[in-house]
């Protein structure tokens, strides 16, 4: 067994331990499930990383402790795991609400590296959402979007 499994049975393990004693709802069990979800994603297992996340977001919401850093970055994460599964609206609205939070608990100052980031991952993709909604209905009917996005985008640079 390779660390890599051996640190995903004990976080595991430390899960069950913590949902015993302090319920699924509690942000300590949160925790655990994020580094499980990091975990997953280290091994290239997006959606199992994805939907643990979004648990993690849904417990932090429920108590009131999305309010912090550690908050935002979970949202993210979810927000980049979405972009690398072509979910570009989920992506988009996903890093809209890390950017609202950020300005809602004032993390403006010492996050301004990460409000960069998004406004330029948000702008970016939606500009992206838009060329797609302009694809003749034959590309979507074949698979063909990022062919021809990626078509569409080097006729425009030329």
């Amino acid at each position: 067994m390779g660390q890599f499994d051996a640190a995903l049975m004990s976080y595991e393990e430390a899960f069950k331990i913590r949902s015993k004693a302090y319920g699924n709802h509690d942000d300590r069990v949160a925790a655990v499930m994020k580094n499980i979800a990091f975990l997953e994603f280290r091994r290239g297992s997006l959606d199992k990383a994805r939907i643990i996340l979004s648990d993690v977001v849904k417990i932090r919401r429920s108590n009131g402790t999305n309010n912090n850093v550690d908050y935002i970055n979970t949202l993210c994460l979810v927000g980049n795991i979405y972009r690398i599964q072509d979910h570009l609206q989920e992506a988009v609205n996903t890093w809209r609400e890390a950017y609202v939070t950020i300005y809602e608990h004032n993390f403006s100052d010492e996050m301004s590296d990460l409000v960069d980031s998004l406004e330029n991952l948000m702008e970016k993709t939606s500009k992206q959402i838009e060329n797609l909604k302009t694809l003749p209905a034959f590309a979507y009917d074949l698979g063909l979007e990022k062919a021809y996005t990626i078509d569409k985008t080097r006729k425009t640079k030329k």
